[in-house]
């Protein structure tokens, strides 16, 4: 299959559950449009059209930029939280290896003078 002969689908679920490419194309070609043979009213509704279209671009890219900022807030939030969980369980573990620690040494020196007075 050559470059050329690659075909742009639409993939989607059918009842089966089955992947089948969707034969429901809902997009619109875009329309080329000579400007030079536009009359004064045409080009007025076409200007109003792009800065309808790009005002809409601008407001969906905001969004979309505030959703991924107050996700990147919220995961950062979450990770800080989850690193303060994971140090506090982490210097638990370690005052308890300290006592225990701690407990074996006392349990040394009970038998080391245990040992010492028998002799």
């Amino acid at each position: 299959m050559k470059k050329t002969d690659l075909k742009e689908v639409q993939l989607a679920f059918n009842d089966e559950g089955e992947i089948v490419e969707d034969t429901h194309n809902d997009s619109l070609e875009a329309e080329k449009v000579e400007y030079e043979k536009l009359d004064k009213v045409d080009l007025v509704r076409l200007c109003k059209e792009k800065d309808a279209c790009l005002q809409s671009y601008e407001t969906e890219r905001g969004n979309m930029t505030d959703a991924f900022n107050n996700e990147i807030n919220n995961m950062n939030e979450y990770y800080t939280k989850r690193i303060k969980e994971l140090k506090s369980l982490l210097s638990y573990y370690e005052r308890k290896f300290v006592l225990i620690k701690d407990l074996i040494d006392i349990e040394k020196e009970k038998e080391a003078k245990k040992n010492d007075t028998v002799q």
